[in-house]
């Protein structure tokens, strides 16, 4: 290398950036200290994700605008036109290899001097498969998930990485494409090392390790068994000083013996190498990130599905791209990409390998897949992201109110935490044909998180949504789902009612064993449409209702505005793994009962993002109020009503056994013989036993409602609480 003076031009990096681009290869900016030090190799950028993303031109010219470039490194392997460096640590290297870089040169080959050896430049006609480092002979293959320090870069020491070729780019040929890895291969054997995928026990040329001690060997094989005993000794616990002492022991049994260099060099190989099973998990553990607190999250990235792997660690979230369906070769630790179990390794001989899945398939259709762009988190305002959505959801759907705005953007952020929260509301769409309901489930399924839009499941399909994934559920046409009339009705209700509190189960007999039952979680963000709002008064007491009224959004089709939405969402999943959870309410917080529990995870939401919730909390009082006005309309009040005046009434000692049918309907003034009143005279008995579900008996002088019967008594005070009686 040639020692450097000063740092480079920015037009002399940038000549050499825009060719290796052209190359084909995925080049990325280093640092540069000044004094030059180790950070000179290390990158300016977040660089992993261009390990099988092609860099764009635009990213490029955005890292030369910035200044990024002060240092120039190419990621190895396949992404980069199947580029392999050859990386010799030893000057003498290229001597005992017999190799001149005349020749190399001459045969399109590009040859870097470093300071202790040299870069040589090669191109695969395949797939590269990974590192292969042999640093007990000099000697390093740098392949997939690597990146090498390209000239004109500054070393550590001061000097310049140069290209023997010469050092104006229009001078280097393209590379000539050969079998990289049988030529590193040869290089391995020459120098006496031993191929790390044929480092195994040849038990048919050696026998066991007790018969090799014993008698040694004769010509052929004694490399291999000499690997083999040193690493015997190795495992024993032995030190590397301690086993030269068995091994030439041993040696001294073989016929002939090997020669002390080859001997040293096989005790040397062995200590360099991993167990193969410690290799196998070392690999493991570098392909998927592995951990005890890893989360997986299908993503899409560079328009093809993959796994973001998200790392906890106590100084933070720690981000991966992974592809699916990558197995593992038990024989070679080589990984591979296959949608079902490979039959053939692409790199070692073995006819009949076993293969260990790492990463899982991905399913695409299940839910929308969001794209993932890391966002460092000082760029991340939720505050200003909560109002973009809202500004958003103006231009994609049209409510009456104002703040039911700010209702559907909070709920969509909460969706993003929903292990956080304790219990969650519901939301309704309840409107008439075209009036925008299915619109907002359509902005639910693109912008809420792993929300799945059930038209076309069946029930029990619903019920592994849940209870696997703890995916959001949106329904539409909720008339028709949970008609009461119906089992399929009434099944639906059972699920989704109680679904809103953390914890809650759905309970169904094991159709394989007739001892055993099937439990399903069903805790999780759901949303329905419907014209009627669905009908049932306990579904909807757990919903925030928009009543929708036709309108005429802006965004006529959400898909003109994709890339928004993409970009909304991929800020939404940054927010949930860069922020902590949202705090829970205090205990004197001004919300109690079933306003605590519908609207706490929307209250907490907005503290987490730090908007103002005073108009939210005004709206929930106004809503209770609105309800209690409702509720006291309704003949239910009504009847529970004139029961509670007539209970009350009697003294402890004369307290009555029942009421008659006739003493409600007078009490509630409905028998002044109109039709009106008539019709709901009628209605008394289907009232009291089928909507408020009191036991009533027939006597003599009628029907009437049973008031010293331990169940209604019960029952009656829970309604009372509930119609705002007392």
């Amino acid at each position: 290398m040639v020692r450097c003076v000063e740092t480079m031009s920015e037009s002399n990096i940038a000549d050499w950036v825009w060719f290796y681009y052209n190359q084909g290869l995925n080049v990325i900016p280093l640092t540069q200290t000044d004094p030059p030090s180790e950070d000179n190799k290390k990158p300016n950028i977040s660089w992993k994700e261009y390990i099988d993303k092609r860099i764009t031109k635009e990213e490029i010219q955005e890292w030369l605008d910035k200044g990024l470039f002060q240092n120039i490194g190419i990621i190895c392997g396949n992404i980069s036109n199947n580029l392999v460096i050859i990386d010799i640590d030893d000057n003498e290297v290229l001597d005992k290899l017999e190799l001149k870089t005349e020749k190399l040169i001459e045969t399109n080959h590009w040859v870097v001097k470093t300071k202790k050896g040299y870069h040589i430049y090669c191109r695969n006609h395949g797939d590269t498969g990974n590192r292969n480092d042999h640093k007990d002979i000099h000697i390093d293959y740098r392949a997939n998930k690597n990146y090498c320090v390209a000239p004109p870069s500054i070393h550590p020491t001061g000097d310049k990485y140069v290209f023997l070729n010469g050092e104006d780019p229009n001078k280097l040929t393209d590379l000539s494409t050969e079998d990289v890895k049988k030529v590193f291969n040869d290089m391995i054997e020459k120098l006496g090392g031993a191929k790390k995928e044929e480092l195994k026990w040849v038990k048919d040329k050696v026998g066991s390790v007790v018969e090799q001690l014993k008698n040694g060997l004769d010509e052929g094989g004694r490399n291999d068994a000499a690997f083999i005993v040193a690493s015997h000794y190795r495992d024993k616990g032995l030190t590397r000083k301690e086993t030269t002492v068995q091994m030439q022991n041993w040696n001294s049994k073989n016929n002939p013996p090997l020669k002390t260099s080859e001997l040293e060099t096989c005790i040397r190989s062995s200590f360099n190498y991993e167990a193969k099973e410690e290799k196998l998990q070392r690999i493991k553990k570098e392909t998927i990130n592995i951990g005890e607190t890893t989360l997986w999250e299908p993503i899409l990235n560079n328009s093809e599905p993959k796994w973001l792997v998200i790392k906890k660690t106590p100084d933070g979230n720690i981000f991966d791209v992974q592809l699916p369906d990558i197995w593992i070769c038990k024989n070679c630790s080589t990984t591979q990409q296959s949608k079902e179990d490979p039959t053939v390794c692409i790199n070692c001989s073995s006819k009949h390998p076993k293969f260990e899945r790492l990463t899982n398939k991905i399913n695409t259709k299940r839910w929308k897949l969001p794209r993932w762009k890391d966002i460092p988190l000082e760029n991340l305002d939720m505050l200003g992201t909560f109002i973009d959505l809202k500004n958003f959801l103006k231009r994609g759907i049209v409510f009456p109110d104002e703040l039911d705005y700010d209702f559907f953007a909070l709920w969509i952020m909460a969706s993003y935490k929903r292990e956080t929260f304790r219990s969650i509301s519901f939301l309704m769409f309840q409107g008439l044909i075209e009036s925008g309901k299915t619109r907002g489930l359509d902005l639910l399924r693109e912008l809420g998180y792993q929300m799945i839009h059930t038209t076309g499941v069946t029930f029990p399909c619903m019920c592994r949504y849940t209870d696997k994934w703890h995916a959001g559920i949106l329904i539409d046409e909720i008339d028709n789902k949970i008609d009461k009339r119906t089992e399929s009705g009434r099944q639906y209700l059972d699920f989704l009612k109680p679904s809103y509190k953390r914890g809650s189960i759905y309970a169904t007999a094991d159709i394989q064993d007739q001892d055993e039952t099937r439990e399903y979680a069903n805790y999780g963000f759901k949303a329905f449409a419907g014209e009627r709002g669905g009908g049932d008064l306990a579904l909807r007491s757990r919903c925030i209702t928009f009543k929708m009224e036709q309108g005429f959004p802006e965004i006529k089709d959400l898909e003109y505005v994709q890339d928004e939405l993409d970009d909304m969402q991929n800020i939404l999943l940054n927010y949930r793994y860069k922020f902590n959870e949202p705090e829970p309410l205090p205990e004197d917080f001004d919300l109690k009962g079933r306003d605590r529990e519908l609207f706490g995870c929307i209250i907490q939401t907005a503290v987490h993002i730090g908007l103002d919730y005073e108009d939210i909390i005004k709206f929930i009082k106004n809503r209770t109020i609105e309800q209690r006005e409702a509720i006291q309309e309704s003949d239910e009040y009504i009847i529970l009503k004139s029961i509670y005046q007539h209970t009350v009434n009697e003294t402890l000692l004369d307290a009555p056994e029942d009421i008659k049918y006739s003493e409600i309907v007078e009490a509630c003034g409905w028998n002044d013989g109109t039709e009106t009143s008539k019709k709901k005279g009628q209605r008394i008995g289907y009232i009291l036993s089928k909507k408020l579900q009191l036991k009533t008996k027939r006597r003599t002088q009628g029907y009437v409602l049973l008031l010293n019967n331990n169940y209604n008594s019960r029952r009656l005070s829970n309604l009372y609480r509930r119609y705002y009686v007392k």
